[in-house]
């Protein structure tokens, strides 16, 4: 079962393309040098012409509200975790962040 719906990916997509113009347009032609989709083979790379010059304020305010709304539904529900539990969320995380942030050498086994 697809973690995403076709629609849901074309929702994601199109507000990362009015979010981020110029970093989704070289994403979309990486994407199609990489599957070497016939459209890349009669055109090549797409113009940049083909999305906005800049990002859509409208679309900002948008996912600005939207990821505010997530911070305070997110805080609720932290602020009901017991102190405890909330600190060993925070080591655990801390430890996450540190380990996906450095590569550990493997070690010889014995």
């Amino acid at each position: 079962m697809p973690a995403i719906t076709r629609e849901g990916f074309i929702d994601i997509t199109s507000i990362d393309l009015l979010i981020e113009p110029s970093e989704q347009w070289d994403r979309m032609n990486r994407v199609l040098r990489k599957y070497n989709l016939p459209v890349y083979k009669r055109w090549g790379d797409l113009p940049r012409s083909v999305l906005p010059p800049l990002p859509k304020q409208a679309m900002l305010d948008r996912v600005m509200a939207t990821a505010e709304i997530a911070r305070l539904k997110a805080s609720k529900d932290i602020g009901t975790i017991p102190n405890e539990e909330r600190l060993q969320i925070d080591v655990r995380t801390a430890i996450a962040m540190f380990a996906n942030q450095y590569h550990w050498p493997e070690f010889p086994r014995s």
